[in-house]
């Protein structure tokens, strides 16, 4: 069980892998670095940036939506783009 945590990082995208690996070379840093989500491992879609497209609207985006565009999203139902 974790003590105290000296730096609390939220978000192991690019940058925060990153900043949690350069906070832990100093061994007196406790880092706790934490990610949303599931774990991702058995889906070979996530690792292959070809098949990002079949990983919308599924447990692996949060399924944000836009507001109805004048001017975009052209083709999509209602004028509404999905934010992935």
């Amino acid at each position: 069980m974790i003590g105290s945590l000296c730096v609390f990082l939220v978000g192991a995208g690019a940058s925060g892998n990153v900043l949690a690996s350069r906070l832990t070379e100093n061994p007196r840093e406790d880092v706790l670095l934490l990610e949303a989500g599931d774990d991702d491992a058995k889906n070979p879609n996530v690792h292959i940036p070809m098949t990002a497209p079949e990983l919308q609207n599924t447990d692996f985006s949060y399924q944000y939506k836009t507001v109805p565009q004048e001017r975009a999203a052209r083709g999509m139902k209602d004028r509404v783009g999905t934010v992935e």
